[in-house]
């Protein structure tokens, strides 16, 4: 990538950003393009002086500087309207290290938005409308003519294909999105350039007992509750101590003394508060035993407070140095274990790090990301890794490598059509009304035109404005006041309402053809999903009401690797899901039998789409893919139904009188699920 930047820099192009959207690599990348030999003023890092921020970002945008090295996140603070004739005439190579999640939304759509020449003003002020701004914000959707953007990574979600990708013919003539340029997984590790992290990968199993401790027995939740317990079990003392002890024994055992006594270790936690418990724990038991060769060091953000303890714990105040010089720190002989929440899991480069022990669920795209941190050589040695993980297994972490391991293939696409659909779906629920939408648009944007000169973007003007304040607030009032009786339906409804959001950010990277008034919803909805108070789930605290007792960790099993699967093939979220001709059949006959039952007279294709979202949330249940994968038919059975039921309760919130009664009849719950169990099990099976 240093060979792209230099050569971009001294080419016709004459403009170069290379944003990331992860502290950590910004900071990598910085010392990479600093370390090219260039003039004075060439390049400027944006965050490596005191009091930079987005507004050093405009400046080094306005101004002559060549390269320019920035998060990603601080597009969001500008104001395209304000720089759109600043940079119009200008040429801009965008290079986006470690492509993921924020490069096909939001963010993104910010880069885009103000380095794109298209500006539709009229050249007075005095000539511009409200009408003006929104079709030149329009205009900076899909493609700009003066932007070229590249991305790099090794682990392409499908919304990252679809926006960045190349179409490529298959040989039956299908058109799909590819990568431009590969080097695999697969060819890296057999050439030598990083190592199979799934080399020795040892399971552990956790085990414990819940007891009730309280003489009441109020009605919880199943998801808000089975979250509690898991949290309460994972920050029991006893599991910390236990665990604990099996990873100091399992470092200094087999890490310790490889690479020459270098090795280095991550215990990877779910919280900040599990962290800063797991990093007293091990310091408590490395003091009782006597043991001075395991050196922790922790790593998270912000404050954490523990129960019964009114210290502000901070992750500069544990390891007495400033966060920025953690990865320098650690890479000294003074530490070689390090304790991350959330930090480090991305795009930290530490070749020593041989050993990982996993405290938290992984999956998909987090899954390899996190492993690979592994991944490094670390030459003269002849590095091995070590995998120990208390949570997932072998055969979920396979499943996580196989669409990266040699190509990753788009099958499907997004379209307009489903944000119209979406949109649709929005205006059922009755809460947000295309009067507001317009009244919205009209005081803020007849505002930007009065002003279209002022600073801040188009939501900071919407915050400022107190009649576009009112509108807001009206709307989640009739929103609470709606489903005040029916939380599930309020869940479906905000769900619904994110989902449209995505779309649209995404969307509006790949096309220029989404009209005035989706964009004017999306400006709407966005606004209104950030005023919106969630709350808590439902106030009850479980952790008072309940005991856990007889923990034990114990070991499972150890894999060696091998070779692995490939499975290229990638969706987008939004792929549908149909029914077959025999589930169709089925389902007729129990949306007769529950008329029958139930006295109503449920229409049979409204009913039979509701069908759809249940079968939906079983392919997206993971526990029903890993049992597909890891059982016949018949053993997958013994476990549909209570993992069919945990996908219910955790993914169906709509409400209505069908749900209703579905849910609260066994019978009839149990006949629809027989209907989906088979072709359920071959799909999960096939994917």
């Amino acid at each position: 990538m240093k060979y792209v930047i230099f050569y971009s820099s001294y080419s016709s192009a004459r403009r170069f950003d290379s944003p990331t959207d992860r502290l950590v690599v910004d900071q990598q990348l910085q010392k990479a393009v600093k370390s090219i030999d260039h003039q004075p003023g060439l390049i400027r890092a944006i965050g490596e002086e005191a009091g930079d921020d987005s507004s050093t970002l405009r400046d080094a945008l306005k101004g002559n500087t060549k390269i320019i090295v920035t998060t990603i996140q601080k597009f969001l603070y500008l104001d395209f309207n304000e720089l759109a004739r600043e940079l119009k005439d200008k040429r801009f190579a965008v290079i986006i290290d470690e492509a993921h999640s924020s490069t096909s939304g939001k963010d993104m759509s910010a880069v885009q938005n103000i380095l794109g020449a298209k500006d539709n003003l009229p050249n007075d002020v005095d000539d511009i409308d409200g009408a003006d701004i929104l079709e030149n914000e329009l205009s900076k959707n899909g493609k700009q003519e003066n932007v070229s953007v590249f991305a790099f990574t090794a682990t392409p979600k499908p919304t990252t294909l679809q926006l960045f990708g190349t179409d490529v013919v298959t040989p039956e003539g299908d058109v799909r999105k590819a990568a431009f340029h590969l080097y695999s997984m697969k060819q890296a590790i057999e050439e030598g350039f990083i190592l199979d992290v799934l080399n020795n990968y040892t399971e552990y199993n956790t085990f414990y007992q819940v007891l009730k401790s309280s003489e009441d027995d109020p009605e919880l939740k199943t998801t808000e509750a089975k979250k509690q317990i898991y949290r309460t079990a994972m920050l029991n003392p006893e599991n910390i101590e236990q665990r604990i002890a099996i990873i100091v024994a399992h470092f200094r055992d087999n890490v310790k003394n490889e690479l020459g006594g270098q090795a280095k270790a991550m215990i990877v936690t779910n919280w900040r508060e599990e962290a800063v418990r797991y990093y007293f724990a091990l310091k408590k038991y490395l003091s009782d035993h006597a043991i001075e060769d395991v050196k922790p060091l922790v790593a998270f953000t912000g404050k954490v407070k523990l129960d019964g303890d009114e210290t502000e714990y901070t992750e500069r105040g544990i390891n007495g140095f400033s966060e920025d010089k953690l990865p320098e720190e650690f890479n000294t002989e003074r530490h070689n274990t390090l304790i991350v929440a959330n930090k480090y899991q991305v795009g930290f480069d530490q070749p020593k790090l041989s050993a990982m022990y996993v405290l938290k669920p992984l999956a998909g795209v987090n899954a390899v990301q996190t492993l690979s941190r592994l991944n490094r050589t670390c030459a003269p040695f002849a590095k091995k890794t070590f995998i120990l993980d208390f949570v997932n297994t072998y055969s979920e972490m396979e499943d996580a490598f196989a669409p990266y391991y040699t190509t990753t293939v788009l099958k499907n696409t997004a379209s307009v059509s489903e944000l119209r659909d979406k949109a649709e779906e929005i205006d059922g629920y009755g809460v947000i009304t295309d009067y507001d939408v317009d009244a919205l648009f009209k005081v803020v944007y007849e505002n930007a035109a009065k002003d279209v000169k002022g600073t801040g973007n188009i939501r900071t003007r919407i915050n400022a404005n107190a009649e576009a304040n009112q509108i807001i607030r009206r709307n989640i009032l009739v929103m609470n006041n709606m489903f005040r009786d029916d939380d599930a339906k309020k869940k479906e409804f905000i769900s619904a309402c994110r989902s449209y959001v995505r779309l649209y950010d995404f969307l509006s990277l790949i096309t220029g053809q989404i009209d005035n008034e989706l964009y004017k919803k999306y400006i709407f909805i966005s606004t209104f999903l950030t005023n919106i108070d969630y709350g808590t789930a439902n106030g009850i605290d479980i952790t008072k009401k309940i005991n856990m007792v007889e923990f034990k960790n114990l070991y499972a099993q150890t894999h060696n690797g091998g070779p692995h699967a490939s499975k290229p093939f990638v969706k987008l979220p939004s792929a549908e899901v149909h029914l077959t001709k025999d589930e169709e059949q089925l389902l007729s006959r129990i949306i007769e039998d529950i008329n029958a039952a139930s006295g109503q007279l449920f229409d049979t294709d409204v009913a039979t789409k509701s069908m759809l979202q249940i079968k939906d949330l079983l392919l997206k249940n993971e526990n029903l893919k890993v049992g597909a994968k890891n059982n016949n038919e018949d053993d997958f059975a013994y476990s549909f139904y209570d993992d069919a039921d945990e996908a219910l309760l955790e993914g169906l919130t709509s409400n209505n009188e069908f749900f209703t009664l579905l849910l609260n009849d066994q019978n009839l719950k149990k006949k629809v699920l027989d209907a989906f169990k088979h072709s359920v099990y071959e799909q999960l099976k096939k994917d």
